[in-house]
């Protein structure tokens, strides 16, 4: 039954951030449509539309969880149908806006405007001052990361003598082993390369945004641009909390799975697990909304050349709303079209490159606990 509760919280924390994702978006459900037409019912009963959807998958799938107690594989699916379920609801609901947008004309006779930061220089509005930086990598926690796994590892190789020659792989729902294997590198500090595997992972994505350009493709202008560097900054952080507060009960995990006499510990490392997840998903959103509310306060008064105009309409180079794809774009990354973060020109070759360089790592973190 903890489990299935248990399950059945993760669905909920699923829900609220598929719901929540529209707040964090620049454009209404991925759609490109002029600033003064953002208030249109057309616009907002498609929001109102795919948060009522995904709500309702949400609680019905929720609700399957609790009921399915009994059968832990079935209530941890719940999840997995809420996402499918968001897709459904943002595809539906994003229809109505582009209909709407096409019957109107929108975009007739429209000003529109793209701005550009040709310099390094920092603006020098003294408000903006701590707002234009690039995005920071979150070395503490990626090495608190690292300092947690590597402890966990210590502790173990520390205690390799009283570990049996046969050693439990897998627990079930009731929380009692039903796999075992031989004991080995490779079987005991398995859960120690899947962090390292994941912390290499994360830290990939967070080199890439301070390092690269993150071009605005979404929102073009001087105040766009600025709203998704402090966006950008807040996600980094916000993620490397997320990696931190998983690894952590990983770790302790990784400790109470081999050594004999912290198995009482088990059951904590697990749920810890699951909580920590929902601790951290929850902080990455709130961090994000509160970085966007923080630089639209500041922007507020404040006056830009291009204000007024809008960003021009560039849906034909989205694949499903989500997907930029633009080979006559030199731009590698670009914001997110829809929810928060960075992605990539899905035309240009170092996106190809990165997407086989993280699946390459994901299958080495799983596989090399085996052949070792």
């Amino acid at each position: 039954m903890i489990f299935a509760l248990s399950m059945a919280a993760v669905t909920l924390a699923v829900t609220w951030a598929l719901a929540a994702a529209p707040a964090m978006a620049v454009l209404p459900l991925g759609v490109s449509v002029p600033q003064d037409k953002r208030a249109e019912p057309a616009v907002t009963d498609a929001i109102k539309h795919y948060r009522c959807l995904v709500w309702a998958i949400g609680i019905a799938a929720t609700l399957i969880s609790v009921a399915t107690w009994k059968w832990p594989t079935i209530a941890a699916l719940p999840s997995l149908i809420v996402i499918f379920g968001a897709l459904f609801a943002y595809v539906k609901s994003r229809r109505r806006i582009i209909e709407a947008k096409a019957a109107g004309g929108w975009y007739d006779d429209v000003e529109t405007a793209i701005s550009a930061q040709i310099t390094a220089t920092p603006l020098s509005n003294s408000a903006l001052a701590n707002l234009t930086a690039q995005p920071r990598f979150p070395w503490i926690w990626v090495l608190g990361s690292l300092l947690m796994t590597a402890t966990s590892a210590g502790i173990v190789a520390q205690g390799w003598d009283t570990i049996p020659k046969t050693i439990p792989t897998h627990w079930g729902a009731s929380m009692q082993p039903d796999a075992w294997s031989d004991k080995g590198i490779g079987t005991v500090f398995g859960l120690t390369f899947v962090n390292l595997g994941m912390i290499a992972v994360f830290a990939l994505i967070f080199w890439f945004i301070c390092t690269s350009s993150v071009h605005s493709r979404s929102d073009r202008s001087i105040k766009g641009q600025l709203r998704n560097r402090a966006v950008m900054d807040a996600t980094n952080q916000a993620t490397g909390f997320l990696l931190f507060v998983i690894c952590l009960p990983m770790s302790q995990i990784q400790v109470a799975s081999a050594l004999p006499r912290y198995a009482g510990w088990l059951p904590v490392g697990f749920i810890g697990v699951i909580v920590m997840s929902l601790v951290g998903v929850i902080a990455l959103i709130m961090m994000i909304l509160r970085a966007q509310t923080r630089i639209d306060d500041a922007l507020r008064g404040v006056n830009f050349p291009d204000d007024g105009k809008d960003s021009p309409d560039n849906d034909e180079f989205y694949k499903w709303g989500m997907f930029y794809y633009n080979p006559d774009d030199p731009a590698i990354m670009v914001d997110k079209r829809f929810g928060a973060g960075m992605d990539f020109n899905y035309a240009r070759w170092q996106a190809k490159v990165f997407m086989v360089a993280v699946l390459l790592l994901l299958i080495g973190s799983v596989a090399l606990p085996i052949l070792l």
